[in-house]
């Protein structure tokens, strides 16, 4: 939603008087010194002025780095060649009705790219002089603050006063961006630009740019319905099969004649009509095939998701359905995806993960409780799978269940399940809960500490009976299933001040396995990063000092919060070493202030006998010996090859 600081705020009688006023903020920002209290800059450009100092864009660049020739713009055009059809031809009318001497408008691709441009006589001067052409590239990573790049990191339209253009190569334009999306899926195609000289007043550029890019959403909209219509009808009208479309946030969109026996309706959640795979993106199911249960109906189907693509762009997916019986039957038992969480693709060699890990292979596959402790991030959830992968459970359901994220009042009838009529607002024949739905495979009861003490009792007698009753009936329900826990806290904590029945958590923990945080995990952080690194590209690596930089990190947020600084540094590359320079981490500089400190206190004193004694401690470990010795690890490498050890 656009805020106050996105919309023009300047008038025609204050317009020159409040550009001087930002050059003369913009020069003290980039000299370092305190902005005057003008008010000035907006909000969301002096936070674009920082991104681009921290990313080391320089502010007296000459001009835009030509990212493509002519050869791969024509490539890169001629790819989507639906797309630019329309967007040429709206170019062509926008400058045509508005044509104007001292006016650009223009077409970025999702890069900060400009694929398309038309440019009045007096503005060409100003383009060619700064690049303002085909192939150049105006991300924010490119020339820092301007509408092109910083529309495109917010995902909102914006307009960029002359002044407000971190480098000083565009303080001569005035520039209006809006984001356009493809409407199916909202993935971002690019961003339009309206471009003027900085002497004309920009009252309406900004609205008129979102409101032409509208039109083009529009267009491309009907483009892609046309071009459905004959896939459509031959999928849903004439397949025996269920089939059901799914848009790109899992909304179902359209089922045909053979899917109204599962009970939903276009405008259904696909992942609350059935069991699937926990996801943080529908896109994550995609190219693979599920077990799973109708909750309507309770019958068992296996299902295989596909994505939907028009062109070169993936719109939604297509869920094709069949009984389990029949499938199984027909000998396609191997084609069901198995999860990628195994313990042979666990990334990490510390000997204090290890030792989880092999632990965690040993009790796979027996039936026994597991309670799974350590903090936010280590990778509680994905531990849970791979135990479950590796058992002889693992043709069956993996449900996870976050205790944290359902409300107190739906708790009972989530994991229980309800029967028709048991309160206000039941589904006709009730509701399958999610121990139910489990049965026969594993229930993983993430953020177990955060379940009401009053629901505990109820779980003591599934783990103690082996049955559950649903809310508002009295018929015990056999169920068989492996329960997995995790919790973030102090479990035993939580049992003495009372949070925690003491009965329960002598269930849950006949196993209990904690997970090191990142931290104590030495090497591994370096092992996690280039492995979230190749996922991408096999070409990316670290440089130096970033993985210096990331060892002397505290890491709160534990592998999670590596894999966000990893895919970040990704994006925001230049090329494919990563450098400090490209890993955002929020107390950067107070861990390598502190890392130094420590480093000049602390390096003249380990003795030769301390750091043997220490090595022989942390199981040869280096990078936790180093940290032990609060030194870093190249001046312990330094010591061990001075002292021969």
């Amino acid at each position: 939603m656009l805020k106050e600081d996105d919309f023009p705020f300047l008038s025609a009688r204050s317009y020159e008087s409040t550009l001087n006023k930002i050059e003369s903020a913009w020069e003290n920002f980039i000299a370092g010194e305190i902005i005057p209290d003008f008010n000035l800059p907006r909000n969301p450009i002096l936070e674009s002025w920082k991104r681009s100092k921290e990313m080391g864009v320089p502010y007296n660049l000459k001009c835009a780095p030509l990212k493509l020739n002519e050869h791969d713009i024509m490539v890169e055009r001629e790819r989507q060649h639906n797309l630019f059809m329309i967007i040429d031809s709206y170019l062509d009318s926008i400058f045509k009705i508005f044509h104007d001497e001292n006016m650009a408008v223009s077409f970025s691709n999702e890069k900060g790219i400009i694929l398309s441009i038309r440019a009045g006589k007096s503005m060409l001067g100003n383009c060619h002089g700064i690049n303002y052409l085909l192939g150049a590239g105006w991300s924010e990573n490119d020339c820092g603050t301007n509408s092109i790049g910083t529309s495109l990191y917010t995902g909102k339209p914006i307009q960029i006063y002359a002044t407000e253009h971190y480098c000083k190569m565009a303080h001569s334009i005035n520039c209006s961006s809006a984001i356009i999306k493809e409407p199916s899926s909202e993935i971002v195609l690019g961003a339009l630009t309206i471009t003027t000289h900085k002497n004309i007043v920009p009252a309406h550029t900004l609205n008129w740019a979102i409101s032409e890019a509208q039109k083009i959403e529009n267009a491309i909209e009907y483009h892609l319905q046309e071009e459905s219509t004959s896939l459509m009808n031959c999928l849903f009208e004439m397949n025996e099969q269920p089939c059901i479309i799914c848009k790109l946030d899992g909304k179902i969109s359209k089922i045909n004649k053979s899917a109204q026996m599962l009970g939903v309706k276009v405008g259904d959640r696909i992942e609350n009509s059935f069991v699937l795979p926990k996801y943080s993106r529908f896109d994550e199911l995609f190219d693979n095939t599920y077990k799973t249960i109708c909750c309507k109906t309770e019958q068992r189907y296996i299902v295989t998701i596909i994505p939907w693509r028009i062109g070169n762009n993936i719109i939604g997916a297509i869920a094709y359905f069949q009984k389990e019986s029949l499938f199984l039957n027909q000998g396609n038992s191997a084609k069901l995806t198995s999860d990628r969480s195994e313990f042979k693709c666990i990334i990490g060699k510390s000997p204090a993960f290890r030792q989880v890990i092999d632990l965690a292979d040993k009790f796979s596959d027996s039936d026994m409780p597991i309670l799974i402790t350590g903090e936010t991030g280590t990778g509680k959830e994905v531990l849970a799978r791979a135990i479950h992968n590796n058992s002889c459970r693992k043709e069956k359901i993996f449900l996870p269940v976050n205790c944290g994220a359902i409300p107190k009042e739906l708790i009972s009838s989530e994991l229980f399940g309800y029967v028709e009529g048991a309160f206000t607002g039941t589904k006709k024949g009730g509701r399958i809960g999610k121990i139910e739905a489990s049965s026969g495979g594993t229930l993983f009861l993430d953020e177990i500490c955060e379940m009401p003490i009053d629901m505990q009792i109820y779980l003591l007698r599934v783990l103690e009976e082996g049955t559950i009753t649903r809310v508002g009936s009295n018929e015990a329900i056999p169920v068989n299933l492996r329960i997995i826990c995790a919790t973030n806290k102090d479990i035993r904590h939580e049992v003495e001040i009372g949070n925690f029945r003491k009965d329960l958590y002598y269930r849950l923990n006949p196993v209990e396995l904690h997970l090191p945080t990142l931290r104590d995990r030495g090497d591994d952080i370096i092992l996690l990063a280039e492995h979230f690194l190749k996922l991408n590209s096999q070409d990316f690596k670290l440089s130096a000092d970033a993985a210096e930089l990331l060892m002397n990190y505290s890491w709160p947020g534990n592998v999670r919060e590596l894999k966000s600084v990893i895919n970040r540094a990704i994006l925001l590359s230049k090329n494919s070493i990563i450098t400090s320079n490209e890993l955002f981490i929020h107390d950067k500089k107070q861990e390598i202030k502190y890392s130094k400190t420590h480093t000049e206190i602390n390096e003249k004193r380990p003795t030769s006998d301390l750091i043997k004694q220490v090595i022989e401690e942390c199981g040869g470990n280096k990078s936790l010996a180093a940290r032990r010795l609060k030194i870093s690890r190249m001046t312990l490498y330094r010591r061990i090859k001075e002292y021969n050890l």
